[in-house]
């Protein structure tokens, strides 16, 4: 077979192509829900998920190919830098449902931060949210080959905001497609995407709105 599941993920009616849908892979699949997970679970069914990405990204090894597939209405707070890093290579965490029903995490905290240190990574259809003044970087793009798609990054209340969305620097070929991204009118955000030093990075399809007080696109080099 060509996953952990007998009879392959389309077993469980989830389309296995498209957008916020499960891609088919010869790796191991991890499934993540906070309203029924549980750190000591084994997390390869939708019946016994892990409670975080984190303890799935935990569990990944590095390319081959391992999915994380993040159920529809997953909660989770970033309240550190450590709270959660995609660091293994290779690896998708991929977000089931439309809309708010997508997982959700929040930045609790102006030091929480997503950190992308594996290489070859992918996040898509995922939902992040500063619930904080000021949180310093949303997601900090720290390996080449990532790819950020479907996702949308925005605010909780007035005064809640991100300084910068997201942060690539040094690395190479990102990949950042069909993402709304929307700054807070009040306290507004310096810069949606911004690149220093990336390389054949590509970015289409994307939404900025909002109090961006430099630019949805910011090229730090110049």
């Amino acid at each position: 077979t060509l996953t952990n599941f007998p009879s392959g993920i389309a077993s469980f009616g989830i389309p296995v192509l498209g957008g916020g849908g499960i891609p088919p892979t010869t790796g191991s699949v991890f499934f993540v829900h906070s309203g029924t997970g549980l750190a000591g679970n084994n997390g390869t069914s939708p019946e016994t998920p892990l409670a975080t990405i984190d303890q799935a990204i935990n569990k990944c090894t590095a390319s081959k190919g391992d999915v994380i597939v993040v159920m529809p209405g997953h909660a989770e707070n970033i309240s550190a830098a450590t709270s959660l890093v995609p660091d293994i290579a290779g690896i998708q965490i991929v977000g089931l449902g439309r809309g708010r029903n997508r997982p959700v995490l929040t930045f609790t905290n102006t030091a929480g931060k997503i950190a992308i240190t594996g290489a070859n990574t992918r996040i898509s259809n995922l939902v992040f949210i500063s619930s904080v003044s000021a949180v310093v970087t949303g997601i900090s793009v720290e390996a080449d080959d990532v790819e950020i798609d479907h996702c949308y990054i925005g605010f909780d209340a007035t005064g809640d905001d991100f300084a910068i969305m997201v942060l690539v620097s040094a690395k190479d070929r990102l990949s950042f497609h069909d993402n709304h991204c929307v700054a807070e009118n009040t306290a507004g955000c310096n810069a949606g995407l911004q690149f220093v030093d990336a390389l054949d990075t590509q970015i289409f399809s994307n939404i900025f709105e909002g109090d961006l007080a430099r630019l949805g696109l910011e090229n730090a080099n110049k």
